[in-house]
């Protein structure tokens, strides 16, 4: 991100955050490789969902970081709501 952020560039970049809601509980109840198995799978499905110029990185225990370059606040929600069906 700081990479990405410190570049000399006019062109939009949208940062998304997603995560899992209730994750503590559902380690909670089901154990952390249940947990490990969820956050591998929302991974997977994050990444397989970005184009191109799309970059994914872990940023929490429970949470992903989306950056989108040339992306502007319209595209970014388009994606965040593409992503979230």
């Amino acid at each position: 991100l700081d990479e990405r952020f410190a570049r000399d560039s006019d062109s939009p970049i949208s940062l998304l955050l997603v995560d899992i809601d209730n994750f503590k509980r559902i380690n909670d109840s089901l154990g952390h490789q249940t947990g490990d198995k969820l956050l591998i799978s929302l991974a997977r499905r994050l990444r397989n969902s970005l184009s191109s110029g799309g970059s994914l990185a872990r940023f929490a225990s429970n949470e992903f970081a989306v950056l989108l370059d040339d992306a502007d606040l319209e595209t970014g929600q388009q994606v965040a709501s593409q992503l979230l069906t």
